[in-house]
């Protein structure tokens, strides 16, 4: 079935979402009491995550390839994501504190980058990746790839 990447990506999630219901279900199911019914056919269930996965395999595989004239800017998104990470893990306490573990005298800290530069870095860098996902939002909505129904 032909279908824009943005239909593809949702598809995708979908048949992930499926796998992992029918994962957990076999995990669940497959020990029981002796004599007691199952509630499933659990090799008819095992048959059934295999197609899942082949076609979740599908699926990415044809993502992947259409992707192609964006996956520069698919992987700088994830690394601008990282950043955004670093820069909200940086601790940004300057002056004299009073440290819980070092109890009596208050030390004195200074900074680098000050909590006003890291929320500007942050604010420039995700206003860098939604411009790219506004990009790659209108690639995936004018795109059309084959994948499995």
């Amino acid at each position: 079935m032909k279908v824009t990447i943005s239909k593809a990506l949702k598809q995708k999630n979908r048949t992930a979402q499926q796998i992992a219901q029918l994962q957990n279900l076999i995990i669940q199911h497959n020990s029981r009491l002796v004599g007691s019914d199952p509630g499933f056919d659990l090799r008819a269930k095992l048959v059934d995550l295999e197609t899942e996965v082949a076609k979740l395999v599908q699926i990415k595989a044809a993502i992947s390839v259409a992707n192609a004239p964006v996956q520069a800017d698919i992987y700088r998104i994830a690394e601008l994501k990282g950043r955004v990470a670093m820069w909200r893990q940086l601790e940004t306490k300057s002056g004299r504190q009073l440290a819980p573990f070092m109890a009596q005298e208050p030390q004195e800290y200074e900074v680098t980058f000050t909590a006003v530069e890291v929320e500007e870095q942050v604010s420039r860098i995700e206003q860098e990746i939604d411009d790219l996902q506004d990009n790659l939002d209108q690639f995936n909505s004018t795109s059309q790839i084959e994948i499995p129904d």
